[in-house]
């Protein structure tokens, strides 16, 4: 999902000028933007995530991650060796992993702060907003690891799971409460479990079971814990304690985003492929709904935008589920992703792609 990483912003009225800034991706891997190129290490066919990153977006392949501003300029980039590299962001800090891999490296733009080989392959990692990380590993005889470690580097906490797989966890703004979350099964059924530490307690203080589901993503939003799994969304407090449940009546989520927990957006598709979007607020609330004949792809959230794309429309909708704005464009798109600055959005095709600015 993800991955990673978120502040709220309110916009009263959004409307998209119909062209903005061009730029095309060629085959020999130029980024151009007018007349003005700039060389981008993409081979064709080369699959990419996008993230939003302070005021940029990251672009991230195989061959690394880089960074474009609203203009189409590289601002920097980094290398790696990674074939199947992992990436979170929270705030100024930059996690780059490799999935299933034994290292990692904390930065801040394109400066790395620290580098870690873990002992065992990482599952996943996080970041919190002051740079601690989150490190679930594979361990020899039990089911997984969940390990906190400080902006330095430094270990201070490690939990092994010896019963449940660890799908997912997060770690809390202070530094203090961890959340994890298991894939727990038995001859009869298939269950999650959330188990909540304390880190400076060094103890387990909360503990809740949710029957026929998979916890699929946790996140610290604040106050309290969100999790989301197949069949429901779900609030904490920081200790633990559930503060609200909803569920999803059966229906499939095709797509979510929980970046922003007073507009957390979830795609339900149905067996026609039609698709109901649904905004809930930091209390689980619904805000308000949007109904397409139609799958809506490439879901994107920033504080109060919402945006989605259908077949070659690119669509702006607001928390109440209202429709604001629907832009034609002209080549099919695999990615869409909201600037940092929330003020343009980046729109990629297989050779093509768009900045449009937000007003």
């Amino acid at each position: 999902m993800r991955f990673h990483k978120k502040r709220l912003f309110l916009i009263a009225a959004v409307c998209v000028v119909t062209a903005a800034v061009l730029l095309r991706l060629g085959l020999s891997g130029g980024l151009t933007v007018g007349s003005v190129a700039v060389h981008v290490d993409i081979e064709p066919g080369t699959s990419y995530q996008t993230l939003a990153y302070d005021k940029d977006v990251l672009l991230v392949s195989g061959e690394g991650v880089c960074a474009y501003n609203a203009s189409g300029q590289e601002v920097w980039r980094i290398q790696t060796a990674n074939t199947s590299p992992f990436v979170d962001t929270e705030g100024k800090y930059l996690l780059i992993g490799e999935m299933s891999g034994k290292s990692f490296g904390v930065y801040s733009g394109n400066k790395e702060l620290r580098a870690c080989k873990p002992e065992n392959n990482l599952i996943s990692a996080k970041l919190n907003k002051n740079g601690y990380t989150v490190l679930l590993c594979e361990e020899a005889g039990y089911k997984g690891k969940a390990v906190v470690q400080n902006l330095k580097g430094n270990e201070v906490f490690k939990w092994y799971s010896g019963e449940g797989y660890v799908t997912d966890a997060a770690l809390s703004d202070d530094n203090r409460y961890l959340a994890v979350a298991q894939l727990m099964t038995n001859k009869e059924k298939v269950y999650s479990r959330m188990i909540f530490f304390d880190i400076e307690k060094n103890e387990q203080i909360a503990m809740e079971e949710r029957e026929d589901c998979i916890i699929a993503e946790v996140r610290f939003s604040g106050s309290g814990w969100t999790a989301v799994s197949d069949s429901e969304l779900l609030g904490f407090t920081k200790t633990g304690k559930i503060k609200y449940e909803v569920g999803f009546q059966g229906r499939t989520v095709s797509d979510f985003n929980i970046d922003n927990p007073n507009n957390m957006v979830f795609a339900f598709i149905n067996n026609q492929n039609n698709t109901v979007l649904e905004m809930y607020d930091k209390n689980g609330k619904l805000r308000g709904s949007y109904a397409a004949s139609g799958e809506l792809k490439n879901l994107t959230v920033k504080g109060e935008v919402v945006l989605c794309s259908q077949l070659r429309n690119l669509m702006y909708l607001d928390p109440s589920g209202r429709l604001r704005k629907t832009e034609s464009i002209s080549h099919d798109m695999k990615n869409v992703q909201l600037f940092g600055d929330r003020k343009h959005v980046l729109v990629m095709g297989g050779t093509t792609a768009n900045i449009l600015k937000i007003r």
